[in-house]
């Protein structure tokens, strides 16, 4: 697990966007960031699925086919809710046998 001390939400928004370099990293906990209030926000390897036309598919709240999130404007949201509300929610990037999906929450 790597773990990280993060001073503001730019640093948060940069993590979260790189996610784990490596998806075959042993999990499930991969990622721990104490940040600027004390609390901690956690990546954990978990998958969100859906059913469509009776097969299920993996699905993130927000989504690349890029290893990384390149453009981290689609993360905002999701990372202000989660500051303030508590609200995990769900990252997919990459595509084939290097995708990789991460739960983030805050404790």
């Amino acid at each position: 697990m790597k773990k990280y001390n993060i001073v503001n939400k730019d640093q948060l928004l940069d993590l979260i966007a790189a996610g784990v370099i490596n998806p075959k990293e042993k999990g499930p906990v991969v990622i721990e960031a104490k940040i600027w209030d004390g609390r901690t926000v956690i990546g954990t390897f978990k998958t969100k699925t859906e059913k469509t036309d009776g097969r299920e598919y993996m699905v993130g709240d927000v989504e690349t086919r890029e290893d990384i999130f390149l453009d981290e404007s689609p993360l905002i949201p999701f990372v202000d809710n989660m500051l303030s509300t508590r609200a995990s929610f769900f990252t997919v990037t990459g595509t084939d046998d290097m995708v990789c999906s991460l739960e983030w929450t805050i404790q």
